[in-house]
């Protein structure tokens, strides 16, 4: 009876159908709201569909023609205001859905005595929240999601915490840090979706997910970097949704991060502004190409698919599907867009780190070489500098009559290996040098690369091999 044009339902309309379970009304244009007694014959009704019906009151007298009802659906209607009165009436209700109404407030114990498998409040007019709104109910899944309702009580969920096991808490306007701390308090919770938050950056200190999600909805938070190490905590997700972000393309590290979730089935990285460009996308294309799990998610080829990723730009790509790229159509970077560093493998980067260290120790050793080689060449061309004495001037040589000095002749020393003994003896004697001017001079023989050092206390002349720089 769904999809009809039916404005009106009369008492006992289904007298004769004692045995009915299931009864779908939705999206029928009723002008007044439903009378309890339509119900009155089918006890044995299970599931009820009153969406989409322009109900804008409930009577919660028809639950007493109902006792097996398990499923209740208003979503979709004007609702503003929502009571079962008592929960006997609907002993064995699991699944109420009130979103898509224009409920304005949750009244304390509103939901007392009901066991629920699904509560949905979402696209609602909450304006305020509060734990006693949840009080002496469980659920385990609960949607009040797009309400733009300011939550800052990191506690609203602690009376239902124990069973929660799906939370859709995005579209509100609350802080990391309250989510954070709400997240704590949910020990079993394994779907969770804060999409529409306006987080922006997901700060990993303030936001720790918990272990136990198997599935997370990040979407439509304006992220211009995939969280990598708050995803690092949550190895078991089976899907994640990163759709409607501000993804210009994904690095190495995002993707290395994917692929250690060996478990993860399903990811939405639809509607990102991805740039189609050398700098952006070459590694998401190479890792959506190699991957076993996503290689086949789409097929460009067939019109009206979503599950494709598409450029956003430049403009001669947009709405291209990556699958029909290749890095030969990709232009160069545009704009402020990152290096090709994009795409840099954690091994690429180490490589360039030891190149830089190897330049820097050439450039050190090049430096040690010069400076060598100047300070060799100072010596050598700095010899006028030193005292007055010829150079080549022979202390153990008489000026007038050019007669030996104490009688002792000149022993000419050929050159010797030097020693450890003796070169610390002639870097003795080379360093004090300066000191004792008066008791030796040098002579310096180009040709024969030699210097010969003469003591005038012994008249002898000492040989020794330099070097030539």
């Amino acid at each position: 009876m769904s999809r009809n044009k039916i404005i009106h339902l009369v008492p006992r309309l289904f007298l004769k159908l004692s045995n009915l379970e299931v009864l779908d009304l939705k999206s029928n244009p009723l002008q007044l709201n439903v009378d309890a007694d339509v119900f009155k014959d089918v006890r044995q009704l299970k599931a009820l569909n009153l969406s989409d019906c322009q109900q804008t009151l409930f009577n919660s007298l028809l639950l007493r023609h109902l006792p097996l009802l398990e499923i209740l659906d208003l979503s979709h209607n004007r609702l503003q205001y929502f009571s079962i009165d008592d929960a006997h009436y609907a002993p064995r209700l699991k699944e109420l859905y009130l979103h898509g109404n224009r409920i304005s407030s949750v009244f304390d114990n509103t939901f007392a005595g009901l066991d629920l498998k699904v509560l949905t409040l979402a696209f609602n007019q909450l304006q305020f929240l509060n734990s006693d709104s949840f009080k002496n109910v469980t659920i385990r899944e609960l949607d009040i999601s797009y309400n733009q309702v300011q939550i800052t009580d990191p506690n609203l969920l602690n009376l239902i915490a124990l069973r929660l096991q799906v939370l859709y808490i995005g579209g509100n306007r609350m802080s990391q840090y309250t989510l954070g701390k709400m997240l704590q308090t949910l020990p079993d919770l394994q779907t969770l979706g804060i999409g529409g938050l306006n987080l922006r950056e997901v700060n990993s200190n303030l936001l720790r997910l918990p272990t136990t999600l198997r599935n997370l909805n990040l979407s439509n938070n304006g992220l211009t970097r995939v969280p990598v190490q708050t995803l690092s905590r949550v190895q078991h997700l089976q899907t994640l949704d990163l759709s409607r972000n501000e993804f210009k393309g994904l690095d190495r590290d995002v993707l290395d991060q994917f692929d250690s979730m060996k478990v993860l089935r399903t990811l939405y990285l639809q509607d990102n502004p991805f740039v189609c460009d050398l700098c952006y996308i070459p590694a998401l294309m190479a890792w959506l190409n190699q991957s076993r799990q996503f290689q086949h998610a789409c097929q460009p080829n067939l019109p009206g698919v979503k599950s494709c990723l598409r450029c956003a730009s430049p403009p001669e790509l947009v709405g291209k599907a990556f699958q029909l790229l290749d890095e030969a159509s990709l232009g160069g970077c545009q704009g402020d867009g990152p290096l090709r560093s994009v795409a840099f493998h954690r091994g690429d980067i180490g490589l360039v780190a030891a190149c830089l260290i190897l330049l820097l120790l050439l450039v050190t050793v090049g430096i040690l070489v010069v400076m060598y080689y100047r300070r060799g060449a100072d010596y050598y061309t700095h010899e006028e500098d030193r005292e007055d004495d010829a150079v080549y001037e022979n202390p153990g040589v008489d000026d007038e009559t050019g007669d030996l000095l104490n009688d002792k002749k000149i022993k000419v020393l050929l050159p010797q290996p030097l020693t450890s003994s003796n070169a610390n003896a002639h870097h003795h004697h080379m360093a004090d040098g300066n000191g004792h001017a008066d008791h030796r001079r040098q002579f310096a023989n180009h040709n024969n690369q030699y210097v010969m050092n003469v003591n005038r206390d012994n008249g002898r002349l000492a040989a020794s091999s330099m070097e030539q720089c």
